[in-house]
């Protein structure tokens, strides 16, 4: 009898291991395949998806003030005006200036998929927030990937922020 508690202890041990494999990766992958992407998302950010019918979002928190957006929509002229005239059109309609551009450049993501990468400062009222944003676009899809955070903690997920840029892929 002590012998088939040990192996049945033994093999669900084995189970646990097992089954705690992906659940322990600090990813978890994000698929839409209406609008053709993948993205890795933090697992343990609390996440929501929300289906404007012309625009999807994934909204990704650690808190009230740091988070990951992430927006898919088909291309119009409109967006491709805000892909050359981005500082105008982030800043219309909301209550902030930009500050300080820390960074704006051009990047090939994949074959047929390219990007912008914007590093910015901005503060509604007396805040202070760091924000990377990836504008991507391939046929007729446009991916906007905003990350934000204080710039006291900003660096504390510069990683995270990097690792869900570069994770974002075609299907």
């Amino acid at each position: 009898m002590k012998r088939h508690v040990k192996t049945a202890t033994f093999c669900l041990g084995l189970l646990l291991i097992a089954g705690s494999g992906p659940a322990s990766d600090p990813y978890r992958a994000f698929t839409d395949r209406e609008y053709g992407f993948t993205i890795k998302v933090p697992a343990s950010w609390k996440t929501e998806q929300v289906d404007l019918g012309y625009r999807r979002l994934i909204i990704c928190s650690k808190s009230r003030s740091t988070d990951i957006v992430i927006s898919a929509s088909r291309q119009n002229l409109e967006d491709i005006e805000k892909w050359d005239n981005w500082e105008k059109w982030y800043t219309s309609g909301r209550n902030f200036s930009i500050r300080r551009i820390i960074e704006s450049k051009n990047v090939l993501l994949e074959k047929n998929m390219v990007g912008k990468i914007l590093l910015f400062e901005y503060g509604p009222g007396g805040s202070r927030i760091l924000q990377r944003v990836l504008i991507s676009k391939f046929s007729d899809t446009l991916i906007i990937v905003e990350c934000r955070a204080p710039v006291s903690t900003y660096y504390r997920y510069s990683d995270t922020f990097t690792t869900v840029m570069g994770s974002l892929s075609q299907l």
